[in-house]
């Protein structure tokens, strides 16, 4: 014995011989439900911004040599600490020791930048320079 397996809507092989000139087949069965595409929608992420990158570079202080006013050189380096962001008495003291040359150099060879006060001391020290010379 052979066993068959039927599926819907087919008709076995062994009943085609069974099938008359009369017997109706069943009618094929349509579907009427429309097919539609389906549209994935896919959000991109917008891609990041690059980040905004300022670069300051501070600009050079000019020497002071004793050879013009201290007065003068003060406001200038004055100004110049504001606009190259040196905002602490330390890091003033520091750039205004390197910007002396010659006997300015002499006058403030002793001084140092560790603290805030020495920013003062530093000019303090080219005013009694100059007003004793």
């Amino acid at each position: 014995m052979q066993a068959t397996r039927q599926l819907d809507g087919v008709v076995p092989p062994s009943t085609i011989s069974n099938i008359s000139a009369s017997t109706t087949l069943p009618a094929p069965v349509i579907s009427s439900v429309p097919i539609v595409p389906s549209v994935l929608a896919v959000t991109v992420p917008a891609a990041p911004a690059a980040p905004i990158v300022i670069v300051k570079q501070p600009q050079l202080t000019k020497p002071y040599s004793e050879q013009t006013s201290w007065k003068s050189h003060e406001e200038y380096f004055t100004r110049l600490a504001l606009c190259n962001g040196l905002t602490t008495g330390v890091e003033q003291a520091q750039n205004l020791l390197i910007a002396m040359e010659g006997a300015a150099a002499e006058t403030v060879c002793g001084l140092t930048a560790n603290k805030d006060e020495d920013y003062e001391a530093i000019w303090d020290n080219l005013l009694t320079f100059r007003t004793h010379r």
